[in-house]
């Protein structure tokens, strides 16, 4: 993987590489050089729409729902239950916290052993308003 170049360095690339127009002498350009200048064109749109080497970290929102019938009698306690994706018991995430109209980022781990909850104890859903997963440690450059 130490070949992964970012997009706008492959379009500078390209751009380097544009070919220029072959005029004929009477004026006419020349169809083989409007072909290469299409085909440069359709290079760096492809180069453009390419899908990205790493997927993008995005936030998942903590959602709520209210209670089955059946929920509320086996959890009187609770007044919603969480209705999205969540993360493993254990798993350390990021989690985002807004506290009397303050966010901020954090690292936190998640648990799930009598419903679930946050290792910092800040409340999922009202709090705790979203989380995503850590990205991979990093590894160093590899000879």
């Amino acid at each position: 993987m130490d070949d992964l170049i970012s997009r706008l360095a492959a379009v500078d690339a390209l751009e380097k590489e544009k070919p220029t127009p072959f005029i004929n002498k009477d004026g006419s350009i020349d169809p083989f050089g409007a072909g290469r200048q299409n085909q440069w064109y359709r290079d760096g749109i492809a180069i453009m729409n390419l899908s990205p080497a790493q997927p993008a970290q995005q936030w998942i929102p903590f959602t709520t729902r209210p209670l089955t019938e059946e929920e509320k009698e086996e959890h009187p306690e609770w007044d919603s239950i969480l209705d999205c994706k969540l993360p493993d018991d254990g798993q350390a995430i990021l989690v985002s916290i807004n506290v009397r109209g303050h966010e901020r980022v954090q690292y936190d781990e998640f648990f799930t052993d009598d419903g679930s909850y946050l290792d910092s104890g800040y409340e999922i859903g009202t709090e705790a308003t979203a989380w995503m997963p850590l990205p991979d440690p990093w590894k160093g450059e590899e000879e």
